[in-house]
């Protein structure tokens, strides 16, 4: 493991410990409900992403999921307890497998995404949801990902772009002396060049009309996330992407599990209570994870020979991704302009009346969405 991981760890490890001692741990997603409290901000669009992700899973015909880099365990559990799979939830640091067992009885385990401790093609589904901008080695993990999943893979990332010089420019203002700091930005082609025609690109959040928890209720939120989470081609209007990558086309279904009406109220419904109720002692380990931990078997550098990899840019990807961030303060007020150009672009390219994204636009300008903007 290298210096970055585990640093990475460390701050990972007291981050999934905050309220736990207390029966009131501070949550990285909604686990709680729309709105309630103890948990990190934007639960609008971590419901959104969580019911784009359920979406896919509908439609899949598949039964095990490895769900790498699965926090405490919300899509895990959302995919078990609405659609029936049998989640088995990866992260790094100890302390968030202790969350979804604790909390939701969580089969999980402490795993480095960079080199995953299992048999080729050992679930249907492997997802990797807002991780892989994390991480030192992207690719390698993407790689790891695929070799270990036999039908398909579901990576989701806000730090995509749909335009390259978009893209280079949010490189070049990135801040890598910030704990668990976005380390890389992608644009479509970073995943094409590695997984070739199996890879389809949809809609995980679209930018309007995104509003958080303290300017909608749950009733308007009810209304917003499905609309947010439509089931689209990624698109510039579209907050990150999501790369659904296919290796056995079967796996694709016409018919759904459950209607996209008992999706969107059942991710709703789910709540859990407050003080936190241990469930560790309820972990139950699915029967296919009994030979997970045989010898890996032998595969090529790209992580499997079915891949169409473009090497030359994957190449070009990782020189950009090795170099450094711009230091002249002039520069980097060059690419913040042309990062508040795209933003403008985005919106007026998003569905929905001018007027309305203009009036969203100044609701929703605040310090942090400055920030965000101009890296």
């Amino acid at each position: 493991m290298d210096h970055y991981t585990k640093q990475t760890r460390i701050w990972l490890e007291e981050r999934f410990r905050r309220g736990a001692s207390e029966g009131r741990y501070f949550a990285h997603k909604p686990i709680y409900g729309f709105g309630i409290q103890p948990t990190e901000k934007n639960h609008t669009v971590r419901m959104t992403l969580a019911l784009s992700i359920l979406r896919v899973l509908n439609r899949l015909n598949g039964n095990s999921i490895l769900d790498v880099g699965g926090g405490e365990g919300y899509i895990s559990i959302l995919s078990k307890m609405i659609l029936g799979y049998e989640p088995i939830m990866l992260e790094l640091p100890i302390e968030a497998c202790r969350r979804a067992r604790q909390l939701f009885a969580l089969a999980s385990l402490s795993v480095d995404a960079h080199s995953i401790p299992f048999k080729d093609r050992i679930a249907d589904v492997v997802i990797m949801s807002e991780v892989i901008e994390h991480l030192k080695d992207p690719i390698r993990a993407m790689e790891e990902a695929y070799r270990v999943m036999d039908k398909a893979l579901i990576i989701t990332s806000q730090e995509t772009h749909p335009w390259k010089w978009e893209r280079y420019a949010r490189m070049k203002v990135r801040d890598l002396k910030k704990k668990h700091a976005e380390r890389t930005f992608f644009h479509p082609d970073d995943f094409r060049a590695l997984f070739g025609e199996q890879v389809q690109f949809l809609n995980p959040c679209l930018i309007f009309p995104l509003e958080d928890e303290r300017r909608i209720d749950e009733a308007e939120a009810r209304v917003r996330v499905p609309r947010l989470a439509e089931y689209r081609p990624f698109s510039p209007a579209s907050l990150g992407i999501m790369a659904l990558v296919i290796k056995d086309p079967s796996v694709l279904h016409q018919n759904t599990r459950i209607t996209d009406q008992e999706l969107v109220e059942r991710l709703f419904a789910f709540k859990i209570p407050l003080p936190n109720v241990n469930r560790e002692a309820e972990v139950v380990y699915p029967h296919w994870t009994l030979s997970m931990y045989t010898q890996q078997e032998q595969y090529n550098a790209n992580g499997n020979s079915q891949q169409q990899v473009d090497n030359n840019h994957l190449t070009y990807f990782k020189k950009l991704q090795s170099s450094p961030p711009e230091s002249s303060t002039i520069k980097r007020l060059f690419y913040q302009a042309i990062l508040l150009f795209a933003v403008i672009l985005r919106l007026i390219i998003s569905p929905g009346s001018m007027y309305e994204k203009i009036k969203w636009a100044i609701r929703s300008i605040n310090p942090k969405s400055i920030r965000k903007i101009f890296g």
